[in-house]
């Protein structure tokens, strides 16, 4: 794995060219071997934690509906698997990024999981600090935590969450934070709101952002190799 940043997250398993947390994503980005895989992850109605997404607006609400039933209710007439059975199928040990799209997934859910899948690296994440907070009370720092919405009033935020919270998001125009942040033990990550994919690549490579989060790993590689060639941004 590349140990120089940014690294590349595989967005829903890889999903520009197959269905979002699917196993052919999965196999597909087993071959490609992005640094970071990313999944979406709900609970069911019986406990069966399940890898699910949803589509921008009506899909997302069914989606979030759908952890209120049954797993085997979920899954009919569609491709969903549980996150037991995509994690067997991944290989080459990436970093696993897990967004949790239910706060009714508590830390035991987590240890089961990874009692059997193994990973050297995992991300929770959450839009909730509180329920990031929580988790790493019990879970400590065997993983590491992310949260998901990018961060305002950033000063007050790094004296609250300082060694609570690993990773955050932050918008453009608040780059001058990046320098900050890393100094006081944050991974940031720049947010890709608001950008042209080449700037928002560029920009990411510049200031050693965390990770670029893409759907298709292939291009992206081409394209962070390119700008590197190009405009000998940073020593990659």
């Amino acid at each position: 794995m590349n140990s120089k940043l940014p690294l590349i997250m595989a967005h829903a398993g890889g999903d520009k060219y197959f269905q979002e947390n699917s196993l052919k994503a999965i196999n597909q980005s087993n071959k490609l071997k992005p640094d970071i895989i990313e999944l979406d992850v709900r609970k069911s109605k019986d406990n069966v934690l399940f890898c699910h997404h949803g589509k921008i607006l009506l899909g997302l609400l069914k989606a979030y509906f759908s952890s209120y039933r049954k797993f085997d209710d979920i899954k009919k007439g569609k491709t969903i698997f549980t996150l037991e059975k995509i994690l067997s199928e991944i290989k080459n040990n990436p970093i696993m990024y897990l967004d949790i799209k239910d706060k009714r997934i508590n830390a035991k859910d987590i240890e089961n999981v990874f009692r059997k899948a193994k990973f050297s690296r995992v991300y929770i994440a959450s839009y909730s600090k509180k329920y990031l907070v929580n988790l790493k009370n019990v879970l400590g720092k065997k993983y590491l935590y992310a949260y998901q919405h990018p961060i305002f009033f950033i000063k007050s935020f790094i004296k609250r969450y300082k060694g609570k919270i690993n990773m955050v998001k932050i918008f453009r125009w608040e780059k001058k934070y990046f320098k900050e942040l890393k100094k006081q033990g944050f991974q940031p990550k720049l947010y890709y709101s608001f950008y042209s994919k080449k700037r928002y690549i560029e920009d990411s490579i510049k200031l050693k952002s965390l990770y670029i989060c893409t759907g298709d790993t292939k291009k992206t590689r081409e394209l962070m190799k390119k700008l590197l060639e190009i405009e000998n941004v940073v020593d990659f």
